[in-house]
């Protein structure tokens, strides 16, 4: 009998350490089990942060060229209204320097005529003259403003290309900046 309670106590005593063994093992399964969590929980808030600052960094890159191309087309804008502006006051000027020559053309021409008549003293030759030298006036002015329209036309012609031509190299310069 004493063997038996022997045996009894010895095998409830194995089947406690059993159950002991058993349920660290389970708390050690548990323990891993959470670390391994964790570490993933980490892992996806450190890859959301990385994401975050990427997209954070994309959206200042796109910022910054929206910047650029709108400065680009400021100065483009500039420097067309500049352009318009001097081939205006060109044009202008121009036109008052054609006014001032026809007004010298017309007292040149009176004085002409008048001296024609003085010279002639007749009335009518003086007439006839001043007929032919309005004629002859005319034609030159005819010249001289075909000429001013030809010589501004091809100026702002190429003002234009000159144009054209800063706004595509600056525009080859920003995108050699870009990349």
């Amino acid at each position: 009998r004493e063997a038996e309670a022997k045996a009894a106590e010895e095998a409830a005593e194995f089947a406690r350490q059993e159950e002991e063994e058993r349920k660290e093992a389970e708390r050690r399964r548990q323990a891993k089990r959470q670390h391994v969590l964790e570490v993933r929980k980490a892992k996806e808030a450190e890859e959301r942060r990385e994401q975050e600052l990427y997209m954070q960094e994309q959206a200042a890159q796109e910022q910054a060229v929206l910047e650029r191309k709108r400065k680009h087309q400021e100065t483009v804008e500039r420097l067309r209204a500049e352009r318009e502006k001097a081939e205006r006051d060109e044009w202008e000027r121009l036109q008052k320097e054609e006014a001032a020559w026809e007004e010298e053309r017309r007292e040149r021409k009176r004085k002409r005529a008048e001296e024609l008549a003085r010279k002639k003293g007749e009335e009518r030759e003086a007439m006839e003259a001043e007929f032919r030298a309005q004629e002859l006036e005319e034609e030159e002015v005819r010249l001289r403003r075909r000429a001013n329209r030809e010589r501004h036309a091809r100026e702002a012609q190429e003002r234009r290309e000159e144009e054209a031509r800063e706004q595509q190299e600056q525009y080859e310069r920003e995108q050699r900046e870009e990349a």
